[in-house]
């Protein structure tokens, strides 16, 4: 039996040591059998045998751990939940800054008075007064976190913190009161707190920035709706609305609600749900989806899907969980925080007890393992992976990316060979006719006219391709149709007969004539409908799958970016060859059955390929799934999406190579992030231990390094805009 899934807010976490701890609190409760908890989204991801564990029992494993689940947070409803994300990460944001200005009014001459005025024994009192309330009022959160970690027996970056700067303000009591005002490092106690707080505050604020993509999102369904009720309009809350509600859609307004049209004809804005950029018609029988914005038009649609089950908000909860979830990468880094912080108080209390063997001097000793704490805060550590990865995601979303989980990220970047279906893919899925060609004694808007008169009935979808292109279609007489051969009627007196060679040859119709003709289109793949008018043969009307217009410069980036294509599909042997000349595409497989082309991409893996599979159908869907990174389109089947680890929102293959180079810009971040982390941690500590750094420069090297990683990975914001 499938574990069953959900996801709990969680606040209270501060560095990457305390959502590792959680994890593991999470996975020690019977039950869980698998527990994520991302620091930077503070969403606690668990799979959970069904029936065996309840939400209250890891509720109070969460608080027990020291954390908190904010009860006004619920995650199944993705505005909602918006709005409290928002409010609780604006007070979070709002006591930051309190704390950072009246840390900074008080530091500030606490500094001065450090710096210039060493000698002024009154100097060292006022500095007590002031540092002071810097470090146990401004600095209180570092305390409390500390001492509920004591109680927990673990560590994390606020230990640190709370140690360094506690020893700093200790060590300049003991100064001021009994060493002759000896050691006064009132003043790096009181920066280190105010550097600190005012690089949680940057942070904070960064995170939000990372965020807002997915907030943007879920403020796109309004929070009011207008339903049909007994008669009359009314206006009610939209999580009000029911299923089979008749909802009215102003001009100018975004729909609450999905739906499909039963009354009016108006332009819908798509973009911010498909980045399909110019406005589509909605006329009666078309679907609508919540969050879009109504044109000039006025429409009355039928609710199909609310709530939790619009696209919006199925949208929505993909890139949350993809912004949740974990690349394998994050996990290293998260082996490595663990074990981080007791490392770093280790190396701290040897650096004490060296400095005190050799030099003999406590003081000098004590300002060493203050340095040595202040400076390894592994914050940056922390955020290197889950900022870049909560950029990256948000910012495919906008783009009409949807990445299914942080793994599916990172697997993409390394993709080195596209398998692309063909129809609904390549192609736009949809016959259309390609050329008419008339017999001796026929024009091709004779031929056109009289074949779409009486196709008109017909509900083949060639048939509905003839009409569409004969646009203005005559009435037709005594139709009758023969399932699978072809169909015949009456047309302004005229007997036509339209079908395939065997239909007009059982009819008496000589189609020698036609016969070239028709040949030459079904040998490039096409096919061929023969048309014939009172018993002569009259022409042929050829009709294609056309190639989506951006296919040829999809392949062609795919190709810039040193990837390999192949085109695998079930159409016969000649439309393969005949689209793969077009696009310039060498490795053909045609005549693939579903559990064929499942074997092309394990192939294509066994020989060393790392494989994304393209496809919108069901019959695509085993060899998504058996891709290293499966692909949907957003017009195909639900199976196929369901699938794929990437899913392209709008009809526009050009994402494909777009979603792999934001990939690959998304690792990069990630590395040059991780880089970063330990590089500045790998050279930082030796020179606390050393003494080559003081408290203050310490924490300001670290706070700055923690703002260095959100800002870098904010870059990725600006990827696709030229």
């Amino acid at each position: 039996m499938e574990p069953a899934r959900f996801d709990l807010p969680v606040e209270g976490m501060t560095c990457a040591s305390c959502s590792t701890r959680l994890q593991k609190v999470l996975r020690r409760v019977d039950g869980v059998i698998e527990a994520d908890v991302n620091y930077a989204t503070g969403i606690a991801s668990l799979a959970v045998a069904p029936g065996a564990v309840d939400r209250d029992a890891v509720v109070s494993a969460v608080e027990r751990a020291g954390f908190e689940v904010p009860e006004d947070r619920d995650l199944s409803d993705p505005a909602a939940d918006a709005e409290a994300w928002r409010a609780h990460e604006q007070a979070e944001i709002d006591a930051l800054r309190r704390d950072v200005l009246l840390a900074v009014v008080l530091t500030v001459p606490v500094f001065v008075i450090g710096m210039f005025f060493m000698g002024w024994d009154a100097g060292h009192w006022l500095s007590a007064a002031l540092a002071t309330p810097v470090v146990f009022l401004s600095g209180r959160r570092f305390f409390l976190d500390a001492a509920r970690q004591l109680t927990q027996g673990t560590a994390n970056m606020n230990t640190l913190v709370a140690m360094g700067t506690g020893a700093a303000w200790g060590l300049s009591v003991a100064g001021l009161l009994w060493l002759g005002h000896r050691a006064i490092y009132f003043e790096s106690a009181a920066v280190v707190v105010t550097l600190v707080l005012l690089g949680r505050w940057l942070e904070a604020r960064a995170k939000g920035s990372a965020a807002e993509s997915l907030r943007r999102l879920s403020d796109l369904t309004p929070q009011r709706a207008s339903v049909l009720r007994g008669g009359e309009v009314v206006d009610i809350d939209a999580r009000a609305v029911r299923v089979g509600d008749l909802v009215v859609a102003r001009p100018g307004g975004r729909l609450p609600v999905d739906g499909v049209v039963e009354e009016g004809v108006s332009e819908v804005d798509e973009s911010m749900l498909t980045g399909e950029s110019m406005p589509v018609r909605k006329r009666a029988g078309d679907a609508v989806m919540a969050g879009t914005v109504n044109g000039s038009g006025a429409l009355r649609y039928r609710a199909l899907g609310v709530g939790a089950d619009t696209a919006l908000a199925r949208v929505v909860q993909l890139v949350r969980e993809a912004q949740a979830g974990k690349a394998p990468v994050q996990r290293l880094v998260d082996r490595v925080a663990a074990v981080f912080v007791p490392v770093v108080m280790g190396i701290a209390a040897l650096t004490f007890a060296e400095w005190w063997w050799w030099g003999g001097d406590a003081v000098v000793a004590a300002v060493n393992a203050v340095s040595v704490l202040v400076i390894a805060c592994p914050c940056a550590l922390g955020l290197a992976t889950p900022t870049a990865i909560l950029v990256g995601t948000g910012r495919g979303a906008a783009l009409g990316i949807l990445v299914q989980g942080a793994e599916a990220l990172e697997r993409a970047h390394a993709v080195d060979r596209v398998v692309m279906d063909k129809t609904g893919t390549l192609t736009l899925g949809r016959p259309e006719v390609e050329a008419v060609r008339p017999a001796p004694g026929f024009t091709e808007d004779e031929v056109l006219a009289l074949a779409a008169a009486v196709e008109a009935a017909s509900e083949h979808p060639l048939a509905g391709a003839i009409v569409r292109r004969a646009g203005k279609v005559q009435a037709a007489t005594e139709v009758n149709a023969e399932v699978g051969r072809g169909v015949r009627g009456q047309v302004g007196g005229r007997a036509v007969l339209v079908g395939s060679a065997r239909l007009l040859g059982e009819r008496g119709v000589d189609l020698s004539p036609l016969e070239p003709l028709a040949e030459e289109a079904e040998a490039q793949g096409k096919a061929a409908v023969r048309v014939a008018v009172d018993g002569a043969p009259a022409g042929v009307v050829v009709l294609a799958d056309p190639l989506r217009p951006e296919a040829a410069e999809a392949v062609a980036a795919l190709r810039d970016q040193g990837i390999q294509v192949t085109l695998c599909t079930g159409d016969r042997a000649p439309a393969a060859r005949a689209i793969a000349a077009q696009l310039g595409v060498d490795d053909v497989r045609a005549e693939q059955l579903p559990e064929d082309k499942h074997g092309v991409v394990q192939a294509l893996r066994a020989q060393g390929a790392v494989v994304a599979m393209i496809g919108d159908g069901v019959n695509d869907a085993p060899a998504l799934a058996a891709a290293d990174v499966g692909v949907a389109m957003g017009s195909g089947t639900d199976v196929a999406r369901r699938t794929a680890a990437l899913t392209l929102m709008r009809e526009d293959l050009r994402l494909l190579p777009q979603s792999l180079a934001l990939s690959r810009a998304t690792m990069r971040v990630i590395r040059q992030n991780l880089g970063w982390a330990f590089g500045y941690n790998v050279l930082a500590i030796p020179l606390a231990v050393s003494g080559a750094l003081s408290p203050m420069v310490a924490g300001g090297a670290m706070a700055l390094s923690s703002v260095s990683v959100v800002t870098n990975a904010l870059r990725l914001r600006r990827f696709g805009r030229g």
